[in-house]
């Protein structure tokens, strides 16, 4: 169950897993830039993917550290490249995530945020760059991930996830 988390200017309530690099953040946007809520993690995350989940007109906005600044998000839900807008996320640190006014991620309506940092030997959070050759790049994460997520930050491709349940091989 979640508790309260006062950090910031808007109370959040947090389920945090310190262990695993992940919280799950709900909190009610007050509509007004540069606000901020705590996101219970022991330092910053370094992606983070939001949703209003009252009104179903708003994307999920992800943030994470690769795309060009903290203006710049995804979408979950669309192959758009990353989408730059002042007014969505504005900075990060070890305890709160701060926000403008996007109805994306801060309305007057309730969201949830699901944070992530890397956890040496468990989980990884990153970028890399293609090489273009037919065996792909070698990308280090200091352990053998379970499951893979990633998206193309400037092509309209689709967010593509591979695991080792449904795909076993490299």
């Amino acid at each position: 169950a979640g508790v309260s988390n006062s950090d910031g200017t808007i109370t959040s309530s947090v389920s945090v897993n310190n262990a695993a690099g992940f919280s799950i953040v709900k909190y009610t946007g007050n509509n007004t830039n540069l606000a901020t809520y705590g996101h219970g993690l022991s330092q910053a995350p370094e992606m983070v993917i939001t949703k209003a989940y009252l009104d179903g007109t708003y994307y999920w906005q992800v943030y994470h550290t690769g795309l060009t600044s903290f203006d710049y998000a995804l979408f979950l839900n669309e192959t758009n490249v990353e989408n730059n807008n002042t007014n969505r996320y504005k900075a990060i640190s070890s305890s709160t995530i701060q926000v403008g006014t996007d109805g994306g991620v801060n309305a007057a309506d309730d969201y949830i945020a699901y944070c992530f940092h890397s956890v040496e030997g468990y989980s990884k959070v990153g970028k890399y760059t293609g090489n273009g050759n037919a065996d792909g790049s070698f990308i280090y994460t200091g352990f053998r991930p379970g499951m893979v997520i990633f998206k193309n930050r400037a092509s309209t491709t689709e967010w593509i996830i591979v695991d080792d349940k449904r795909d076993t091989y490299n």
